[in-house]
């Protein structure tokens, strides 16, 4: 189920933000390296919800591949969402999605 609410969301916001990303395959050495996999959008939603976030609120994503969480974030009335990523394929990938989920 929470598989086809992952599909429903992409579709929505014609993103996505699926996949993994090794931290190996893009030259970033770090000991404690680790891969990318998506967050998935109903429990963050949830989750954000039950914190009550207003308009003074500041979401911020440490690691936010390809920026799933600052899209459901901005569905919330925050005054800023930020995301934070190494890899810089994946920010390029954030910032695509971000520019075709805004007019939703």
């Amino acid at each position: 189920m929470q598989h086809l609410q992952q599909r429903a969301f992409e579709r929505w916001f014609d993103i996505d933000v699926g996949g993994r990303s090794y931290f190996d395959d893009t030259g970033i050495i770090s000991e404690q390296r680790t891969f990318y996999l998506g967050i998935e959008y109903l429990p963050l939603r949830r989750a954000l919800a039950a914190l009550k976030p207003g308009p003074a609120d500041v979401f911020a994503d440490l690691g936010s591949g390809k920026g799933a969480a600052l899209i459901v974030a901005g569905g919330f009335p925050i005054k800023r969402a930020i995301g934070v990523e190494l890899d810089d394929a994946l920010t390029r990938v954030a910032r695509e999605n971000a520019e075709r989920a805004r007019p939703r």
